[in-house]
């Protein structure tokens, strides 16, 4: 198979946008297929959810929901900035 020349591509781009979008978003989403199955999985991002539970736990029982309809309720009629 010979290299794509850059006329063959903008050529074949032009061609590809007259297409309905179903059939534009179908090649789009072979070609990523194509790529991932290529390159591999993507880098992993953030950190993981092992890492994260519990970060915003304190030290004594979590508030019941009496409490925390009050808070709700303070929020709510707190003045606006």
């Amino acid at each position: 198979m010979s290299p794509l020349s850059e006329t063959a591509y903008d050529e074949m781009v032009g061609a590809i946008r007259s297409w309905p979008p179903a059939w534009r978003l179908r090649l789009a989403e072979t070609i990523l297929g194509s790529l991932s199955k290529e390159l591999g999985s993507p880098p992993a991002r953030g950190v993981p959810v092992e890492q994260v539970l519990g970060i915003a736990a304190g030290d004594g029982p979590p508030p019941d929901d009496e409490t925390v309809r009050g808070w709700i309720e303070e929020h709510r009629n707190a003045p606006s900035h």
